[in-house]
C-alpha cells in the first residue's frame, strides 16, 4: 500500500497496476465539506484500491472515516458526527457502459485525461452527511417540553383544552 495519494492520476493505468493508496488527509483539504461543517480541524483517513472485479470491470473500492462537527439542528450548537463510509465505483468510458454495470458498482465517467482522486473521497463524505445532525435527547442543549403550550384566549386568559372554547359556546345557547 501506498501512503502518498498523487494530486492527479491516470485512473486507467493505477486500474493496470492495481495501486492501492490510503493515508490520512486534513478536512480542510476538502473546500467543499468545509463549507458544510461547523469546523473542519481533524483529519481524514482513506483507502482508495484500484482493481478489477470478477467481471473484468475496473473499480476503485474506497473508505473514508472522520468525525465532522456540525449544527445540532434541535440547539444549533456543535455535534460530533462520526463518518464511516465505503464505496465501490465502476469506471467506465460512457453512459452505454454505465447502463451495463452491475447493480452494486456506482458507475463514473471517465476519459482518458487525469482526474482528482481527492475529489472521489470529498463526494463520497458529501453524501454521507446526515440531513439533520442532531445530539441525542440526553445530550442536546434544547429545552424539550413534554406538552404543546396553551395558547390565549381572545379575553387574554389561557385555556388547556383547545376545545374548551367550543364547550362554552356550546353550553351558552
Amino acid at each position: 500500500m501506498l501512503s502518498h495519494m498523487p494530486e492527479l492520476a491516470d485512473p486507467w493505468r493505477l486500474i493496470d497496476l492495481r495501486k492501492c493508496f490510503s493515508g490520512q488527509l486534513a478536512q480542510k483539504a476538502f473546500p467543499r465539506l468545509v463549507e458544510a461543517v461547523e469546523q473542519a480541524d481533524r483529519t481524514v483517513d482513506f483507502v482508495l484500491n484500484f482493481d478489477k472485479d470478477g467481471g473484468g470491470h475496473a473499480i476503485v473500492q474506497g473508505e473514508v472515516k472522520t468525525v465532522l462537527d456540525m449544527a445540532c439542528q434541535r440547539c444549533f450548537k456543535p455535534v460530533a458526527v462520526a463518518i464511516d463510509s465505503s464505496f465501490v465505483l465502476g469506471l467506465v468510458t460512457t453512459d452505454a457502459e454505465a447502463e451495463r454495470l452491475p447493480e452494486e458498482l456506482d458507475p463514473v465517467i471517465v476519459g482518458e485525461e487525469p482526474i482528482k482522486l481527492q475529489d472521489w473521497l470529498e463526494d463520497e463524505l458529501l453524501l454521507s452527511l446526515p440531513q439533520f445532525p442532531m445530539h441525542g435527547q440526553d445530550e442536546c442543549h434544547a429545552e424539550f417540553k413534554a406538552e404543546p403550550p396553551s395558547l390565549p384566549d381572545d379575553d387574554g386568559t389561557k385555556t388547556d383544552n383547545p376545545f374548551a372554547a367550543l364547550a362554552a359556546l356550546k353550553e351558552k345557547k
